[in-house]
């Protein structure tokens, strides 16, 4: 990920974390800027509702656009509970 983007990282344990990821690392923590709404599993399936402002709270936080129709979107599933390579 050499352009080092913003992500919301959501735990199997449900914790949620912002990161700036980082080139083949897992990159920094950043400060929070997120509140959970609801946290809930139902048949294996975690669903985590949060808001957030739209600007972003320092630069390496993503700031969304309400002119923008899309947003960069990446995904991954591991397979533990914990952040880690995939």
């Amino acid at each position: 990920m050499q352009d080092e983007p913003y992500a919301l990282i959501i735990l199997g344990n449900g914790t949620v974390t912002e990161r700036k990821l980082g080139n083949h690392v897992a990159g920094s923590i950043l400060k929070s800027s997120v509140k959970v709404l609801s946290n809930t599993v139902m048949n294996h399936r975690r669903t985590v509702v949060l808001t957030r402002a739209l600007v972003g709270i320092t630069s390496d936080h993503f700031t969304f656009s309400t002119s923008q129709g899309t947003i960069p979107f990446i995904n991954a599933v591991g397979k533990t509970a914990n952040f880690g390579p995939h």
